[in-house]
């Protein structure tokens, strides 16, 4: 590791494999560079062709892009899984990342060989804190809610995923976006997300259950003694009944078991 001044030129802004950021807007920041000295060096590595990779420091590196023709850089060896790390190591102490940031860059380092232990220390993270981000994995739409913002933050969006699992509704888009939408109006809590899942669920209705209702009280009407008039209501009242649960559960409103 090693403090250099080099030719803003000579960092290589297409190569952006440690970016982490979704947005790269370096706008405040060329506002503050012209009327103040970089104070933060860049995190950079040698590339081969004579130019750097910049490791963390995108904004800053933007926005010195077009104001000075030399930048402070700190050089480091390092390989892509370290690179990884230093990059969002750097990021969350220097500016929070937002959730899909803080979700996106812990699945680069799982899939680098990082092992959830190995994040617990170097971020100082509860063990529960990491299983809950690594999960998200398995909900795309919890993290398409995060990345859109429909879900402020990485804690949220693991508690709901958490939810959606313990009442076996897997992936469920829909309710997603309901707990999304009621989440951000201040209709569900945090603390209320498992009722409210709960609630979302298909009640079971087992096939036995029906056919134990048509024995018991639609056959038996064409023998018990009662006029026809009356038994040919009271039958196609309860077949009529019969013919709507048997139609809610062909559109999926319920299920059966």
């Amino acid at each position: 590791m090693r403090i250099e001044i080099i030719k803003t030129d000579l960092l290589d802004f297409n190569d952006k494999i440690f970016v982490t950021r979704q947005n790269l807007d370096s706008g405040p920041l060329e506002d503050i560079f012209k009327n103040q000295p970089q104070l933060h060096p860049i995190t950079v590595r040698a590339a081969k062709d004579g130019k750097y990779q910049i490791i963390a420091g995108w904004r800053r590196a933007l926005a010195l892009r077009t104001l000075s023709k030399t930048v402070v850089v700190n050089i480091v060896e390092v390989n892509d899984q370290e690179g990884h790390l230093l990059a969002t190591s750097e990021n969350l102490d220097r500016d929070n990342l937002n959730g899909y940031e803080v979700f996106s860059q812990v699945q680069k380092l799982i899939k680098s060989g990082y092992s959830r232990k190995d994040l617990e220390k170097q971020f100082r993270w509860g063990h529960s804190h990491v299983g809950g981000i690594a999960s998200l994995d398995k909900f795309p739409s919890v993290v398409d809610a995060l990345k859109d913002g429909r879900i402020n933050s990485i804690s949220t969006a693991y508690e709901i995923a958490g939810a959606l699992s313990s009442n076996e509704l897997g992936d469920n888009p829909k309710v997603v976006e309901s707990l999304a939408d009621k989440l951000s109006n201040g209709v569900v809590t945090v603390k209320g997300l498992s009722n409210f899942v709960s609630s979302q669920k298909k009640h079971p209705i087992p096939e036995k259950t029906l056919r134990k209702v048509e024995v018991r009280w639609v056959r038996p009407f064409n023998t018990e003694n009662k006029s026809k008039t009356e038994l040919l209501r009271i039958k196609k009242e309860l077949q009529d009944a019969m013919n709507l649960i048997r139609r809610a559960l062909a559109e999926g409103k319920f299920k059966t078991r």
